[in-house]
């Protein structure tokens, strides 16, 4: 849980699961895939959650395959949180793909 105002808390373990099951029906996800939730300093109160197992087959995997869905939801968005390194490898993988 996290603190949220003047004696407010949030669970945002919740709030994710929620979220999630609501957006994409089927997607399998439990607390116990969470390794770590919390919210981001800043004005957009984002929220970044660290998955326990990652590659194929895994509910971090059939997420991310499967955020394509929730165009047109501004309320949630997901993305991946790169390391700059590995957000210029992305981005060059991204335009080689782009031009085959």
């Amino acid at each position: 849980m996290s603190e949220r105002g003047a004696g407010e808390t949030e669970d945002v373990y919740d709030l994710v699961l929620s979220a999630v099951r609501a957006r994409l029906p089927g997607l399998d996800i439990t607390e116990d895939d969470i390794d770590r939730a919390h919210r981001l300093p800043g004005p957009n109160n984002k929220i970044i959650v660290r998955f326990v197992r990652s590659g194929p087959g895994s509910v971090r995997d059939q997420l991310m395959a499967r955020r394509l869905e929730l165009r047109g939801h501004n309320d949630l968005f997901i993305n991946e949180s790169l390391t700059a390194q590995k957000n210029v490898i992305y981005r060059s993988l991204l335009e080689a793909k782009k031009t085959k």
